[in-house]
């Protein structure tokens, strides 16, 4: 049986760090012309920390930066706003559609239909909020504009209508 070099480093009592080292290295990678896991990781946080030095801020910079944070603090607050009305929504399309008055009678399949339906209405609010927020991402303008199109797009017609019929 022949001996590894690993293993004859385990046997001198080789660091616990060198052999948790050791399981990122794959035997011929450096025949193949590849980067160890392990190089690469060390050149990531190399990188990092150099990108972390302090830099001396203007204040021109830190006005800058101020801007920027109240501009997210307000794109924040109207999302919230705009999302809780969807949300605010969702609850009266939840109950607009259980109203006797709104349901369908008639054959099974036109009455199955009309309460998927009624299911899809009750998460157009949710799904509105979840795909604008997530394409949207860096465009908070463009978001508000997008939840408060959803706000008046999606109203409880159903809630809305009986509530003044009734």
């Amino acid at each position: 049986m022949t001996r590894e070099p690993d293993d004859a480093r385990r046997d001198a009592g080789a660091d616990d760090d060198d052999l948790d080292d050791d399981a990122l290295i794959w035997a011929g990678d450096a025949d193949r012309g590849g980067e160890s896991p392990l190089d690469r990781n060390r050149a990531a946080v190399s990188a990092t920390a150099l990108e972390a030095e302090p830099t001396v801020e203007t204040p021109a910079a830190a006005s800058v930066r101020s801007r920027r944070s109240t501009s997210a603090l307000v794109a924040l607050v109207v999302t919230v706003v705009l999302g809780g009305a969807l949300a605010a929504e969702t609850a009266l399309w939840a109950i607009g559609v259980q109203h006797p008055v709104v349901s369908s009678v008639g054959p099974l399949l036109q009455r199955a239909l009309f309460q998927f339906g009624e299911f899809l209405a009750i998460l157009a609010c949710p799904l509105w909020f979840g795909v604008t927020v997530a394409l949207t991402r860096e465009r908070p303008l463009r978001r508000a504009l997008w939840l408060a199109g959803g706000v008046v797009l999606l109203l409880p017609w159903p809630y809305l209508l009986l509530e003044v019929v009734l």
